[in-house]
Formats: structure tokens, sequence, C-alpha cells
């Protein structure tokens, strides 16, 4: 679990630089890290699907995977369009507006529903694999 953790960690950590730069408007450096993330996902993508559960429990690796996946999806659909937006900030229309508002409500909206989901599936793991005190064999 800790390989699982350390690969969704990396990807996460990249995708919320990328945050931090676009509340700054700093258009370099989005560009960089949607660079970065388009990379560190797919990396990250190969390297867990070639393992397997821990102990046959897949549900925190396949709640990674899907929340990696939503990560590179938005670095190859979505920050594109995002950084190409901000670099023409002052000369939007309404429909470029909502286009990034609607991609903004994506990155809350689908994030947090998978973020949730790893955390649950976490828990899960370590409840299912970890015995409780004075229960040890």
């Amino acid at each position: 679990t800790r390989d699982i953790y350390l690969q969704q960690f990396r990807v996460s950590k990249i995708n919320a630089s990328f945050v931090d730069a676009l509340n700054k408007e700093d258009l370099d450096k989005m560009k960089e890290k949607t660079k970065e993330l388009q990379s560190a996902s797919g990396e990250s993508l190969e390297t867990l699907q070639q393992m397997g559960g821990f102990e046959g429990d897949a549900g925190y690796l396949n709640a990674a995977l899907d929340l990696i996946t939503f990560y590179k999806e938005l670095a190859s659909e979505d920050y594109p369009t995002m950084n190409e937006l901000i670099s023409r900030k002052d000369k939007l229309t309404q429909e470029d507006v909502n286009a990034f508002n609607k991609i903004i409500e994506k990155l809350n909206t689908g994030g947090s529903v998978l973020i949730d989901k790893l955390n649950r599936e976490n828990e899960t793991l370590l409840k299912r694999h970890i015995p409780a005190p004075g229960k040890r064999t």
C-alpha cells in the first residue's frame, strides 16, 4: 500500500501545484505543471496497473487508479484549455468563461468525490488487514 500511496501522492502534489499556479495566474508555471502532470500521471498509471491489491484487496488500488486517471484527463484535456484561456484573459467571451467555470466545477466536484473514495478505501483496507488491539495472534 505504501507504493500505491506514493504514486498517488506524487501525482496529487503536482496537481496541487497546478492549482496554486492557477490561483496566482502564473501561466508559465501552469504550462509546466500541465506537462509534468501528463507525464507523471501516465507513469504512475503504468506502475499501478502492474500491481495487485494488498493480499487480494484491490479497492484502494482501484481508487488510486481512478484518481490518477482523473488527473491525467484534466492534464490532457482540460488544463491546456485553461492555459489557453488564461493566456487571453482580457479577451474572453461568455462562452470562454462558461468553459473555464465548467472545468473548475469538474475539478472541484470530481476531485472531491475521488479523494473521498480513496480515503474510504484506505480506511477499509486498514480495518480489514490490521487486527484490533488485543486481538493480535
